[in-house]
């Protein structure tokens, strides 16, 4: 990693570093299927995400760090490194104390996937063929949530942290202004803030899937409107899925 690279850089996904699993079908890492990773590194090691320095240590980069915008899961993982070691505290207790506590997202954590909780959904993935039955992902992603996703949380908690980033509720010192600020523009109407993403009329969230999972979380300022969505499928077992909630984001909040 450039010795140029910072933490503005690495929150704004403008770092410049590789990904660890590339969806930029433009460059020579893209991969299609998420899976793949695993054939490097069994996924069940990846309780410390150190695990997942060596898929993209040694990755040339795709620009020099702060010249555009390049969506970076690898550069949330070095966060994720990051806080625990100026912490002094697991990733997960990190989070958990000065977040989501704060917060009061009581029923949110990082269970392990090897775990038994009440109430945790399975992420689930179409058959491999016609005819065969449907599949968890317990194989296709990492067990133990870190910088780069990975929350198991209730929309209710999702509407608690929103409101919490609006109002400054989160992380003692950080005000909304330093995580909604613009920082760099995304394309079309939204830029990226500090782990969220901003659009022109203010309103805010995040969206993001893995195997198995999608998600969608936009709060307006304005008047307080939430509109979240948690499903426990991806789009690839349901194709209409993103076009279905982009429909009800435009009704809940305009497009």
């Amino acid at each position: 990693m450039s010795p140029d690279v910072t933490v503005h850089h690495l929150l704004s996904h403008t770092s410049g570093i590789a990904d660890y699993f590339e969806e930029d079908e433009d460059l020579p890492g893209y991969r299609e299927d998420y899976g793949d990773i695993w054939d490097r590194i069994p996924n069940y090691r990846v309780r410390d995400y150190a695990a997942l320095l060596p898929l993209f240590a040694d990755l040339p980069p795709v620009c020099p760090p702060g010249t555009t915008y390049h969506y970076s899961n690898a550069g949330y993982v070095l966060l994720g490194i990051l806080l625990s070691h100026v912490s002094g505290m697991p990733f997960a207790e990190a989070v958990t104390t000065r977040v989501l506590g704060p917060a009061g997202m009581a029923d949110s954590g990082y269970p392990a996937f090897d775990e038994v909780h009440p109430d945790v959904a399975t992420g689930y993935l179409p058959p491999l063929a016609p005819g065969l039955p449907w599949r968890t992902n317990i194989y296709s992603v990492h067990p133990v949530g870190g910088g780069d996703g990975g929350a198991v949380v209730t929309a209710a908690d999702v509407d608690r942290f929103l409101r919490a980033v609006q109002q400054g509720g989160v992380w003692r010192g950080v005000s909304p202004a330093d995580l909604l600020t613009p920082r760099v523009r995304a394309g079309g109407r939204w830029s990226v803030g500090y782990g969220v993403e901003v659009r022109d009329d203010g309103v805010f969230g995040k969206d993001g899937g893995d195997p198995g999972v999608f998600s969608v979380s936009l709060r307006r300022p304005e008047d307080g409107t939430t509109l979240v969505v948690l499903a426990n499928v991806d789009e690839e077992a349901v194709p209409g899925l993103p076009d279905l909630t982009r429909a009800f984001v435009g009704a809940v909040l305009g497009r």
